[in-house]
């Protein structure tokens, strides 16, 4: 918690030096601002498919133009991943099985803008797990003997931007973790393990 301050309050003190800059060079300058968004999820090894569990995504970004078409964007994010599956409609819908996973997540990546307003992106992130929750018909199934999910996660990353206006970015994106998140659970499922995988729509906000 106290890294996490720390980096708020260097990022939100950066703003100054980075409007300086802008002044200078507009055009290579670096740009940041706050991302919200949303979050389909599913975890690849389990019993389930479908992008079932949303949850939300926030945080801050910036970004540098190296060239008129490429560069760069780093992001510092919170983000909810997981799984679900619910049986049966109205009063007799029940969850058979519920996996909220909650991750603090920097990812780094490289863009190609086109068009004056379109950019494609490819990069990779780093993730910190901050909690794990796992459930089913009868309860609480982080217990006992049952596979730990690991402490960090490595994740590749793919997306696509708009700007809708001078201050504000649409983004629309896929991500999937290089490496398990948990090692394969026996009876499930997934040769090497769980992998998380995603579905994203952000909404940025340029400072």
């Amino acid at each position: 918690m106290r890294n996490l301050l720390i980096l708020t309050l260097l990022f939100f003190f950066s703003f100054s030096a980075l409007q300086a800059q802008r002044l200078v060079n507009p055009k290579r300058s670096f740009n940041g601002g706050l991302m919200i968004g949303a979050v389909g999820s599913q975890v690849d090894g389990d019993q389930y498919s479908g992008y079932n569990r949303f949850a939300p995504m926030g945080g801050f970004w910036v970004s540098r133009l190296f060239t008129d078409s490429y560069g760069v964007r780093f992001e510092f994010r919170y983000i909810g991943k997981g799984s679900l599956r619910n049986q049966g409609k109205g009063a007799e819908r029940r969850k058979v099985y519920s996996l909220a996973l909650h991750y603090l997540e920097i990812p780094v990546i490289f863009e190609y803008h086109f068009l004056e307003r379109w950019a494609v992106g490819l990069g990779v992130s780093g993730g910190y797990l901050l909690a794990a929750k796992e459930e089913n018909l009868y309860g609480n199934l982080l217990v006992g003997g049952r596979k730990k999910f690991r402490a960090y996660e490595v994740a590749a990353h793919a997306r696509v931007a708009f700007n809708l206006t001078t201050r504000c970015n649409i983004t629309l994106g896929a991500s999937y973790s290089v490496v398990p998140i948990r090692g394969k659970m026996e009876g499930w499922d997934g040769r090497n393990g769980q992998f998380n995988n995603l579905l994203t729509f952000g909404l940025d906000y340029l400072f």
